[in-house]
């Protein structure tokens, strides 16, 4: 825990250390200020010559986000686009982002701004995996439909994927 007798200079050069930490976190990639926060109090736990609360590490990483040097909502747009590119759908990508501390209230309307884009998606998921031939066999389609479950379609995307 941070002493209370350490003077202002301490906590300012503290701060310091603390922004330095996060900087160098955000440096690799955008991160969730949660995801931000954790890598931090992870790093300072290791440090035995400082230290440090995990009260002021959230203080400085909040004013970090509110100088706009880390932001969740880049943060969510970025790993929209990676789980896309990777053939995720959006129930799979919500759930992520709902383990990474995001509120469902900062990224629903992009997925769902998305809507005409996830019946694409599924599809090419499918045809990627399966290739384009109809399938018939019970089994076979089986297997299709809990693949694009695993990635994170709804059923209205998996039966639109299905009939192409």
């Amino acid at each position: 825990m941070l002493q209370p007798h350490l003077t202002p200079e301490k906590n300012s050069s503290i701060d310091a250390l603390i922004r330095r930490a996060a900087f160098d976190v955000l440096a690799q990639r955008e991160h969730s200020q949660q995801e931000l926060t954790e890598k931090i109090i992870r790093k300072f736990k290791k440090r035995t010559d400082v230290v440090v609360t995990e009260d002021r590490i959230a203080e400085v990483v909040s004013a970090i986000n509110a100088e706009g040097l880390q932001s969740n909502t880049r943060y969510i747009e970025m790993l929209i686009r990676s789980r896309i590119n990777q053939g995720h759908g959006p129930m799979r990508i919500a759930q992520e982002l709902k383990q990474k501390g995001i509120p469902s209230a900062e990224y629903e309307s992009l997925l769902d701004s998305r809507s005409e884009e996830w019946l694409e998606r599924a599809k090419q998921a499918k045809q990627k995996k399966f290739g384009i031939a109809k399938t018939i066999d019970q089994k076979e389609k089986g297997r299709q439909l809990r693949f694009l479950q695993y990635r994170g379609f709804s059923s209205q995307q998996i039966q639109f994927a299905m009939k192409s």
